[in-house]
């Protein structure tokens, strides 16, 4: 049955309208006053064709949820949501994020938002052209994933947030460039931009320029922790050596041999590595049980007290 031509009683029937509007969703505007005020009906509808909200009660193209299922549908159903939610940020983005055509249709307050979104997702480097942006967080996050070189013009503020550097760093390592100094001297930030592009070694800090080739060169031989007097204090770097090879432990420092989180990590590796534990941890139930568990021959580096007690449960 066309809804269309239904009678009363029948466009306010919620099983039939469910089935109409499962067929074609634009059948909603021959629903009942109530039922497209029916959050369940109006949900079907859209979801068939988004351009169904058109239908829906003022109500329910006020609601955040139904909307944004709609512009995600289609963004062009942007224009049937209610004047508030044109100007929301978050529906304005998946709306234009889903088809551009929709920034004819976002609220008059988010237009210049939305025009700048779309700028700097074809180039990034528009950010340079929007200086009322470069303080705005999602601008700058579009910008830097499109080309992360665009890091140039963000703010200062934004230059020193770490997700926007770690996102524009992962586009491009040369981004870090561009960083504040205080994040050109994060491992986590030099590490991520240097496996984007080794060359952007040339920006991280003085301190950390040394820090890519030590962590790569542990990552590839744990061993070679012995070579980099420097970072055998760096916890990163000396839990990375560990990893690889347990016997790192020994060019670890003092400080990092009485380390428990280090120190396990090293005698899961290799038993053995129990040898170079601070003398606390080698008394240590823990880590000796596991270093024993991995090598028998580790127990003979196990406190006295553990080596009596441990050794009839072998």
């Amino acid at each position: 049955l066309a809804l269309e031509f239904a009678s009363e009683e029948l466009r306010n029937d919620r099983g039939i309208v469910k089935r109409a509007v499962l067929d074609d969703g634009l059948a909603l505007q021959f629903a009942s006053e109530g039922l497209r005020n029916d959050g369940e009906i109006v949900l079907r509808a859209i979801s068939r064709n988004a351009l169904a909200l058109q239908f829906a009660s003022e109500e329910l193209r006020n609601n955040t949820e139904i909307v944004l299922i709609a512009v995600e549908v289609n963004g062009l159903a942007l224009q049937f949501a209610s004047e508030g939610l044109r100007n929301d940020r978050e529906i304005v983005l998946r709306a234009t994020g889903q088809n551009s055509l929709a920034v004819q249709f976002v609220g008059r307050e988010q237009r210049a938002f939305a025009e700048a979104c779309l700028r700097v997702d074809r180039n990034g480097l528009a950010l340079r052209d929007l200086p009322d942006f470069q303080n705005d967080r999602e601008i700058v996050l579009i910008a830097t994933a499109q080309n992360g070189l665009a890091l140039e013009f963000a703010s200062e503020e934004l230059r020193n947030n770490t997700e926007i550097v770690l996102r524009a760093t992962a586009q491009n390592g040369l981004a870090l460039e561009f960083a504040s100094e205080e994040l050109r001297n994060n491992t986590q930030i030099v590490l991520h931009a240097t496996a984007q592009n080794s060359l952007a070694v040339q920006f991280a800090s003085e301190e950390l320029r040394a820090f890519p080739e030590a962590y790569l060169r542990v990552a590839d031989d744990g061993l070679a922790l012995r070579d980099f007097p420097d970072f055998q204090n760096d916890r990163g770097i000396v839990e990375c050596a560990v990893r690889g090879n347990g016997l790192a432990l020994e060019f670890a420092s003092e400080e990092l041999r009485n380390d428990r989180e280090i120190v396990l990590r090293a005698v899961w590796g290799n038993g053995l590595a129990l040898q170079f534990a601070s003398e606390e941890l080698r008394n240590d139930r823990q880590i000796v049980s596991n270093a024993v568990l991995g090598n028998g021959l580790a127990l003979q580096f196990a406190s006295e007290e553990l080596r009596s007690s441990i050794r009839p449960s072998l």
